[in-house]
């Protein structure tokens, strides 16, 4: 196996590796982020060492955020937020996950996929608060420079006064927030490969436009105008116009719902078990794989784990699943903003008859489970490994879901476990994954008496290892 016409090598990680096949529909489609790339994360261990088990880790986001490295959604055709690019950028999300596995001695994968379409007018609310969280960070920053500048003898004088200082003394605040539109835009245009560049060239041809014609009509200097109510109104205006047309450019042209999600991971897992080996030796052990993932991301790992007619030849390989903070049952998602920002636009409504069809705990019901040791295969049944089910104490009521998950599970005679961790969140678990040093400035926001989530996927590993190779002996 290569990467960048490199053969990949043990402890180390590779970055955006397409596991989609070159020829798919899914593969040729254009995407502001590729959606069909994965990062790969191998231990260190000796050459004697046997290749170690994988863990393919789902992100969350409730379907319709997210991606493989956290914070790239956050600046792209999907969202423009710099609050959460700069928070989930520090936090190293979802890169935390896959190092700290492979720093356990196991190999892990961070696939991309395909999200559930965001309806135009949710869209249009999300993309207002998000504009209002990037100019309020811009902003701040801004004036932590200009409050020391106003306050100081050099801001005083009179050759700088009348240059800078008349000009903001009543309208600092609004030649501010038109300087961080501004700087949103520049940031914008570096990434300009991650949104559509008509649009990015739109905005700043209008704007050009509108700046030379008002100072040559009205003879004002540069900084009057920045610092005009009706400059910003007309920024802010154009922005959302030229953000809303980029989203919806490369939404029109195809209908992407969770059953995308499905089958862009159906397709990693196969790119893993087809590229366990490279021309030094094994990389990983392409039949011992664990599914993992968080919130919405659990949801789909344990949908794809019963819907097992798509996955013909890998899953005698899953040995094991883990959950964090997993939405098991769509029926029972507690709340309107649960229900109206997610549920129904990722899954429709109750009438549609999606719910009981996307919900695990119903379709445990009607599916027959077999023990993944048994020697027995029945027609409608399933092989279900043992599962691991992570949640905070207080988890928006997805605890309450994992619990019955268990009930059922071990009534069906599958080795489950749940584990309510104190002192976290739904966000702390998978934002805290690992304790790497650069999460450390946010331990001071949650308990101290906790267990990191970490240790119990290790632990879970390592024991299901273990009943494996019992179970083989025997």
């Amino acid at each position: 196996m290569q990467e960048s016409g490199k053969s990949l090598a043990k402890g180390n990680v590779y970055r955006n590796i397409r596991y989609c096949k070159e020829d798919s529909c899914d593969c040729l489609r254009q995407d502001p982020l590729n959606k069909h790339v994965l990062d790969l994360y191998l231990p260190q261990r000796s050459s004697n060492d046997s290749p170690p088990p994988l863990v393919l880790f789902v992100h969350g986001g409730g379907w319709r955020r997210g991606h493989k490295n956290g914070w790239q959604h956050y600046l792209s055709s999907y969202d423009t937020n710099l609050f959460f690019y700069l928070l989930l950028r520090i936090l190293g999300m979802y890169d935390n996950v896959g190092l700290s596995f492979s720093r356990a001695g196991y190999a892990c994968v961070v696939p991309a996929y395909t999200l559930s379409e965001t309806p135009w007018y949710i869209y249009i609310v999300e993309l207002c608060i998000s504009l209002m969280f990037s100019l309020f960070t811009i902003l701040c920053g801004l004036l932590l420079v200009y409050l020391p500048v106003k306050n100081s003898s050099w801001y005083s004088t009179p050759s700088t006064s009348g240059a800078l200082g008349s000009h903001l003394e009543d309208g600092s605040i609004i030649f501010l927030l038109n300087c961080s539109i501004l700087i949103l835009w520049l940031l914008i245009s570096l990434r300009v490969r991650y949104y559509t560049k008509s649009l990015v060239a739109a905005f700043w041809l209008f704007s050009g436009v509108f700046f030379f014609s008002n100072i040559l009509s009205c003879s004002s200097s540069w900084s009057k105008l920045q610092a005009s109510p009706q400059v910003f109104l007309f920024l802010i205006i154009t922005s959302l116009v030229c953000l809303l047309l980029n989203y919806l450019v490369f939404t029109t042209n195809h209908k992407r719902t969770h059953q995308n999600a499905l089958s862009d991971l159906t397709t990693a897992l196969d790119w893993v078990l087809t590229h366990g080996r490279d021309s030094e030796g094994d990389l990983f052990d392409a039949k011992s794989i664990y599914l993992c993932g968080h919130s919405a991301g659990a949801h789909l790992a344990f949908l794809l784990l019963l819907q097992q007619d798509r996955l013909q030849t890998v899953y005698p390989s899953v040995k094991g699943f883990i959950g964090m903070s997993g939405a098991y049952d769509i029926t029972k998602m507690e709340g309107r903003i649960a229900h109206y920002l997610y549920r129904r636009p990722v899954f429709g409504t109750e009438m549609d008859g999606q719910w009981i069809n996307c919900s695990p705990l119903q379709l445990l019901a009607s599916i027959e489970t077999v023990h993944e040791y048994s020697n027995t295969r029945r027609r409608g049944s399933v092989i279900l490994p043992p599962v691991l089910l992570i949640t905070a104490a207080s988890d928006f009521g997805l605890e309450k879901q994992a619990e019955r998950l268990k009930e059922i599970l071990i009534e069906r005679g599958i080795v489950a476990k749940h584990v309510m961790l104190q002192g976290h969140n739904h966000f702390s678990i998978i934002s805290l994954f690992g304790q790497s040093a650069s999460q450390s400035i946010l331990r001071h926001f949650v308990s101290h008496s906790r267990r990191d989530a970490w240790l119990h996927c290790v632990q879970f590993i390592k024991d299901t290892i273990i009943n494996t190779c019992s179970t083989d002996v025997l």
